[in-house]
């Protein structure tokens, strides 16, 4: 008891059968991290995590689905997952890197977790949005007070003028860290 179970999925290049290891999963209820990194998640895919993030009395904490291509997988796929986030009440950390998301991706996220009531750390390193999207992560922390850390890292031509952004709170205080324009 008090073990830690985690399910590594990940570059395991799952192309069906999520929907039935999810339903297993949500059986299970001992699993507290989920890593399904590295595996080009499809349409249904994202359905099937909605599912497990909806599923009730579930005990999930970590979700990493960095490195999927979220964004290119379907113009509205991302939205499968924000509508489980709406639902779900046990995740605190999220991972989204690498996944190409957007202003409108990182605003749908915002909207699902803005009453979320255990979400703690969003990793949203490498992705495509601009400072909206950093103003949207901004009024997220500032409207859930469980949100401890947004680290966003980037490489990427569309935030030229920073590699880091760190946004944290404290004690109601919001504190955003961006480095010095080069």
């Amino acid at each position: 008891h008090g073990e830690s179970k985690k399910a590594d999925l990940s570059n395991k290049k799952i192309v069906e059968g999520l929907r039935t290891l999810t339903h297993y999963l949500m059986e299970v209820r001992q699993v507290f991290e989920i890593d399904l990194s590295h595996n080009n998640l499809g349409h249904h895919d994202l359905r099937a995590i909605n599912d497990l993030l909806k599923y009730p009395g579930g005990a999930l904490k970590i979700l990493r689905l960095n490195n999927n291509s979220l964004h290119v997988t379907d113009k509205n796929a991302f939205a499968d997952i924000c509508n489980g986030l709406k639902n779900d009440t046990t995740l605190e950390t999220l991972v989204l890197s690498n996944n190409s998301l957007t202003n409108k991706e990182i605003k749908q996220l915002c909207e699902a977790l803005l009453k979320h009531p255990k979400i703690q750390r969003i990793e949203l390193h490498n992705n495509k949005f601009t400072q909206e999207g950093i103003d949207h992560l901004v009024e997220l922390t500032k409207g859930n007070s469980n949100i401890q850390i947004i680290t966003t890292q980037c490489a990427h031509s569309y935030w030229p003028h920073h590699k880091i952004t760190e946004i944290t709170q404290k004690d109601g205080i919001i504190g955003v860290n961006l480095p010095a324009s080069l």
